[in-house]
């Protein structure tokens, strides 16, 4: 979520402020940013199950 953040707002604040804002290195921004999509499918799998969870009163996905 701290590299999205960064990706969303670097045309209105400085890059290399937002890094220190988000405490991240521009060398994991780098790293986040030229990953392939298919492990950023990942994080939109977790916001789904999230919201799910939420939705049910916290019994989705719960054991017993």
């Amino acid at each position: 979520m701290r590299f999205a953040f960064v990706e969303e707002h670097q045309t209105k604040l400085p890059v290399n402020r937002l890094y220190q804002i988000m405490d991240v290195s521009p060398r994991g921004y780098r790293a986040w940013r030229y990953r392939p999509a298919s492990q950023r499918g990942s994080v939109v799998l977790l916001a789904y199950i999230r919201t799910q969870f939420h939705l049910s009163l916290g019994s989705y996905g719960r054991l017993g």
